[in-house]
Order: C-alpha cells, then structure tokens, then sequence
C-alpha cells in the first residue's frame, strides 16, 4: 500500500438525520479502530468524542459533512483518533453493550 493509500483508508461516515437507535455502525468502526464522523442526532452525541474518536456534524448538511471529511484528511487527524480509540475501546465492546 502506498503512502498516500494508508493516509486515505480510515474513516467511517455516518450522516444519518434522525435518531437510530438500532444502529451500531460506531461500535463496528471503533470495534475496526476507525474514527467516526457522525451527524449530532440521538445515540451519536454521546457515542462520538468529538475531536477525540470522530467529527460532528449537524444533521442535513452535506456541505458540513464534505467540510469535515476534507479536515479530516488534511489535519491529519486519523492517527491520533485511532490511538483514543484504542484506549477507548472497552466502553463500546459487544461485552459492555450485550451487559444486562
């Protein structure tokens, strides 16, 4: 894989507009150790450190979302994110989530 590969794999962008309490596409990616950028809706406030495990967005605005994938990349942000990820990792495991 070349430099510039690696430097473009690693986010997952979830841009929903309304609240899905079923979905669990932030603990699959964090389960990947890969950042999230998300839209401020429901769960995924508190699921997303923002600046930390992934970016938010507000909900219907894709010029938000385009904006946040391109800082994403330029700033360089993937390393550190997925370092707090990692650290992170036991609050979203399927452990924690499945605990009665």
């Amino acid at each position: 894989m070349s430099r510039r590969d690696d430097r473009m794999r690693g986010h997952v962008a979830h841009p929903l507009q309304c609240a899905d309490p079923q979905s669990a596409v932030v603990q699959l990616a964090f389960g990947f150790g890969l950042p999230v950028i998300a839209t401020r809706v429901g769960g995924l406030v508190d699921a997303v450190c923002e600046g930390e495990t992934g970016l938010l967005v507000p909900p219907a605005d894709p010029a938000a979302l385009a904006a946040a994938v391109r800082h994403f990349y330029a700033a360089g942000l993937g390393p550190d994110m997925e370092a707090n990820i990692r650290r992170q990792r036991s609050r979203f495991s399927w452990e924690q989530m499945t605990a009665t």
